[in-house]
């Protein structure tokens, strides 16, 4: 099922949900859910839409733990992809040691602020790093795919299960769950496997089950995802939780940073570059 079509099914099928909320459009809402065959490609197809929005919101929340190792990772913000326009903040947190990467961009210029002990340094003892705003074609942090590849676990989906439906943010929605083993869900990634892998990596215990939940909307975007990992015995656990927001449509250019606390020029594409790792 291409990208329209499957706008077009999930359109018919929440009309119900968003018109109204007594029981005759329950009932009818509910004689509109998708057949099986036609859930695995809602749910197949909100990927590539999901990663092909030229802009929106995101927040999400990441924790794993394995062999008393623990790892947080979080996203907050918003970003216009197309006009470079947006402010994201990215966390992680592991064996006590915080880094925070703040990413703002006005569709001309972009400013790179990065806290962390391990995090090295702006000359000057400036706070932000300013460069070009195209540097962010080459920031991952920057990228749908690199902010919420975690959904390309979607992928692997071959039974999914149709749930009720609800409005997130004015946008009608319909609720699928479905269980993918890890190995499954990295060969369904296909070219995106590196991608997929570095969002959510699993090594050693490609055997275990995720399960997920994700709400999708009228126009094929994922809204909610989440997931949760049964790895068995395995001393493994994992949660991975991504709200999107504001999908397609028009981000506000952020307030740029106090002049004194910016960094420019050659230093400063210096250490840009540096942080970015090229």
């Amino acid at each position: 099922m291409n990208r329209t079509g499957t706008a077009l099914v999930l359109t018919s099928l929440l009309l119900a949900a968003a018109c109204g909320g007594d029981a005759d459009d329950d009932s009818r809402s509910e004689a509109e859910k998708p057949s099986a065959s036609e859930a695995v490609d809602v749910v197949h197809d909100a990927v590539d839409s999901t990663l092909g929005v030229t802009s929106m919101g995101v927040d999400s929340e990441a924790h794993f733990e394995a062999g008393g190792q623990e790892l947080e990772l979080g996203a907050d913000g918003a970003m216009d992809y197309e006009n470079l326009v947006g402010d994201v903040t990215i966390s992680t947190s592991q064996a006590a040691q915080d880094q925070e990467v703040q990413i703002r961009a006005d569709g001309e210029k972009v400013w790179f602020r990065i806290d962390g002990a391990q995090a090295a340094a702006i000359p000057q003892g400036k706070t932000w790093a300013e460069g070009d705003a195209d540097l962010l074609r080459e920031s991952a942090s920057a990228d749908p795919i690199d902010l919420v590849g975690v959904v390309l676990a979607l992928r692997g989906a071959e039974e999914v299960e149709v749930g009720g439906s609800k409005e997130i943010d004015g946008v009608p929605t319909r609720q699928f769950t479905t269980t993918v083993v890890y190995a499954d869900a990295l060969e369904a990634a296909g070219d995106d496997r590196e991608a997929f892998a570095s969002s959510f990596n699993l090594t050693g215990v490609d055997d275990a089950d995720m399960e997920m939940e994700v709400w999708i909307g009228d126009d094929g975007v994922i809204r909610d995802f989440s997931l949760e990992v049964d790895a068995g015995d395995k001393p493994v656990e994992a949660t991975y939780d991504v709200e999107i927001s504001d999908a397609n449509q028009e981000i506000g250019a952020p307030e740029a940073p106090d002049a004194d606390d910016v960094l420019t020029g050659p230093e400063a594409d210096a250490w840009i570059a540096q942080a970015m790792g090229a």
